[in-house]
């Protein structure tokens, strides 16, 4: 089983080791499915359509990740996102470091937001930034 040894500092390292893996998605949908790989969570939901006909990646791209994933050649990527910090509970009170929106395709493309971030939500005046915040908001609650 081999491990890698590359040290990942920001994310154009972080994809360009993704790259020297032969993955060629987008590094979101890879930060998604090794995410869910790490937490034990089925990863059918990525490559099955979704009500609206979209998938997030096709079947084997899922495939290749769970077998780079089962070879130890995510390590110095599941370091880089710190996944085993921010999967850890805090204090033992139950309560995940990351945190679910309760948007069902959001929480699925990011793998929940780790509340350390300072997240900006820009656009034009009217489109719903507002009505999004309360939903994330009271979702959270």
């Amino acid at each position: 089983m081999g491990m890698d040894r590359v040290d990942i500092q920001d994310q154009d390292q972080a994809i360009r080791h993704l790259r020297s893996l032969g993955l060629q998605v987008n590094e979101d949908v890879v930060r998604s499915v090794v995410t869910a790989i790490h937490k034990d969570e089925p990863t059918y939901r990525f490559w099955n359509e979704d009500k609206a006909g979209k998938r997030l990646c096709a079947k084997g791209t899922v495939d290749k990740i769970k077998r780079l994933y089962k070879q130890g050649l995510f390590r110095s990527y599941i370091d880089y996102l710190d996944l085993d910090r921010l999967l850890e509970h805090k204090n033992g009170d139950g309560v995940p470091s990351l945190v679910m929106t309760g948007i069902q395709s959001l929480d699925e493309l990011t793998g929940g937001m780790n509340p350390r971030d300072l997240l900006i939500l820009g656009g034009p005046p009217a489109i719903g930034k507002s009505i999004f915040t309360l939903n994330v908001v009271i979702n959270v609650a």
